[in-house]
C-alpha cells in the first residue's frame, strides 16, 4: 500500500476514536467528563502517538500487534509510547491550566 494511503487511513481511524468503556464504572457525569477529557487531550496529540496509545492502551493491543499493524519495528512501538505518554500528560496540563 502507498504510505500517503496508509497514513491517511491512520488518520480517519485515529482522528475521532471514542475510548472504550472502561471508563463505565463511574458515575454517569463523571464518565462524560473524563471521555470528554481523555478526548480532548487525544485530539491535542499527533496522529503517531494517538494511534500507538489508542491501539495499547484503549483497544488493549500487545507492543507485537501494534508493531504489526503500524508496520514498524517493536522498539518504535516502545518509543512512540513513551513519547506519547509524555505529550498526553503535558497536554492534560494544558487544558487543566487552560480551565483555571
Amino acid at each position: 500500500i502507498d504510505p500517503a494511503v496508509r497514513q491517511r487511513k491512520r488518520d480517519e481511524r485515529y482522528r475521532n476514536h471514542a475510548p472504550s468503556d472502561a471508563l463505565t464504572q463511574q458515575g454517569h457525569g463523571e464518565q462524560v467528563s473524563e471521555r470528554d477529557l481523555l478526548g480532548r487531550v487525544l485530539g491535542a496529540l499527533t496522529t503517531e502517538h494517538r494511534e500507538v496509545l489508542v491501539m495499547r492502551f484503549l483497544e488493549g493491543l500487545s507492543e507485537v500487534e501494534t508493531a504489526e499493524l503500524l508496520e514498524l519495528p517493536v522498539r518504535t512501538v516502545n518509543s512512540r509510547v513513551a513519547r506519547a505518554k509524555k505529550a498526553a500528560i503535558a497536554a492534560l496540563n494544558q487544558l487543566e491550566a487552560g480551565d483555571e
